[in-house]
């Protein structure tokens, strides 16, 4: 059976997917809202593996093995959505990628050296916990979004701005006063991820040339 064809593409003047069939360009809500669902399956499956643990149905090396390749996944993940695909990633993205997936494996080994300890006590918190190494493919969206877009300004060199836009979510005071800068100069806004919220940050940051709507 031949693979679907996806409906999009990857517009790399634009840093943006357009529909296949129309050109337009695909909304961005319609591009995060696509990667959150899928992260929504990751997050399953740190949960069920972690439900699992404290079952005792696994060993903690069993759950460190794939709390590991879900990171890794999701992180991956998260850079090729914002890149336009797995196919158009650089060396010097994979190398991004795989620094983004060392420094979660990092605070997985804590993760995992606190629960051996007891300091990390097997009860909902750890669920709660391990979800957040999914949402990881989201942070990892937007460190790459940030980074392109810092790049596609130095070369076309014009300075371009940003604005912090609230997702669905209750939000912390960070974002809130993030969002009420409006538009301004890139690099302002605390990144996502960064903020109070850490990982659970539901909000998004959109970029445009100075002076144009």
């Amino acid at each position: 059976m031949a693979k679907k064809q996806s409906p999009y593409i990857w517009d790399p003047q634009e840093l943006r997917y357009r529909y296949r069939d129309g050109g337009g360009l695909v909304p961005h809500a319609q591009v995060e809202l696509a990667l959150d669902e899928a992260l929504s399956h990751a997050r399953l499956i740190a949960r069920k593996v972690s439900v699992d643990l404290i079952n005792r149905e696994i060993t903690l090396k069993e759950w460190q093995g794939q709390m590991r390749d879900l990171s890794r996944e999701a992180i991956l993940l998260g850079v090729a959505t914002a890149k336009g695909g797995l196919r158009q990633l650089t060396d010097e993205d994979q190398q991004f990628a795989a620094e983004l997936i060392r420094q979660q494996i990092d605070y997985l080994l804590r993760f995992a050296r606190q629960i051996k300890s007891g300091e990390q006590r097997l009860d909902g918190r750890l669920i709660d916990r391990a979800g957040m190494y999914a949402s990881a493919g989201r942070i990892a969206y937007w460190r790459t979004q940030a980074e392109m877009q810092l790049q596609a300004a130095g070369r076309e060199g014009y300075a371009l701005e940003e604005h912090n836009v609230l997702g669905s979510a209750e939000h912390c005071d960070e974002c809130l006063e993030q969002t009420a800068l409006g538009w301004v100069p890139i690099g302002t806004l605390i990144p996502v991820g960064e903020r109070r919220c850490l990982s659970k940050c539901k909000c998004g940051i959109r970029y445009r040339q100075r002076g144009k709507q």
